[in-house]
């Protein structure tokens, strides 16, 4: 699956997320972009967004959108948590569809 990680995500959770193709938005060159504008180049090229931002869900039409959503609703900056987290998401991935949000905690 290739999926994004948000700004606000730590880049070594890809690390954990083995099996699928992980990207940063730093690395794509869309850092600072607005959620919407953000979401548009999304969907081109990636199937699974995943972000620590609960406003996503309230500022953007989702279902209009070619790729699922994912928020990650208790963020740790802790790197030891990464791990942990990571598994959580690999667990959330098969009940993902397009134009979705799920939340894991």
């Amino acid at each position: 699956m290739n999926i994004l990680l948000d700004e606000c995500v730590d880049r070594r959770l890809r690390r954990h997320l083995t099996g699928h193709n992980v990207k940063t938005v730093q690395e794509c060159g869309w850092s600072g972009l607005e959620n919407g504008e953000l979401v548009a180049k999304i969907g081109i090229q990636f199937e699974l967004f995943i972000t620590f931002d609960k406003n996503m869900l309230h500022q953007q039409n989702i279902a209009k959108y070619p790729m699922a959503f994912m928020v990650v609703t208790r963020p740790s900056q802790n790197p030891d948590d990464l791990k942990p987290m990571a598994e959580k998401i690999i667990l959330a991935l098969p009940s993902i569809k397009n134009g979705t949000c799920i939340q894991v905690d």
